[in-house]
């Protein structure tokens, strides 16, 4: 399966700043990665910015040159008309342009934002559990999106998704 990454995954996955870099440099390994331009400028936009990384253009170009060429990660273009995607609100314009951006392709959408509600969303997190002793900080998946007015439920190994709901859960607590 490939994963078209959220700005924010690109932002954790590369800066060991980020609070939750750990998660997402274990998650990233060996997953097949997809950016596009939208996702790249994004994450050239925080990085850079003043009031949030900081980091100098060059510096924040460089982090995701050798990322990409770490990753071996596979580009590719923001094929998709705007007015193709449907965003409800402001808000919604960026991460729906690309989670529709991979549904177009048949990938998963990999983000932090528990926020986004799209049938390719595969929230990325830490398992609250990982902190006891002689866990490894590894993030699980607990939830699966379930589509429209049924929204994130919590994911189980014993009970199928509801019927037109994703196959393979998303981030996990264990459940009992």
């Amino acid at each position: 399966m490939k994963y078209l990454l959220d700005v924010n995954v690109l932002l954790a996955g590369i800066w060991s700043s980020h609070p939750k870099h750990p998660v997402i440099f274990t998650w990233l390994t060996g997953k097949n990665l997809v950016p596009c331009p939208v996702s790249g400028l994004g994450f050239l936009r925080i990085s850079s910015n003043r009031k949030a990384f900081n980091y100098a253009m060059e510096q924040a170009r460089r982090g995701l040159r050798e990322f990409c060429n770490e990753r071996r990660v596979e580009w590719i273009s923001d094929d998709l008309a705007p007015l193709e995607s449907k965003p409800k609100v402001s808000e919604e314009v960026t991460d729906t342009y690309l989670a529709d951006l991979a549904a177009k392709h048949g990938f998963k959408f990999g983000t932090l934002d528990g926020g986004i509600k799209h049938p390719t969303a595969e929230l990325i997190g830490l398992n609250p559990l990982s902190a006891l002793p002689g866990n490894l900080g590894l993030e699980r998946q607990f939830a699966v999106y379930h589509g429209l007015g049924k929204g994130w439920r919590p994911a189980s190994p014993r009970l199928p998704p509801l019927p037109g709901g994703r196959a393979s859960p998303l981030l996990g607590f264990p459940v009992a």
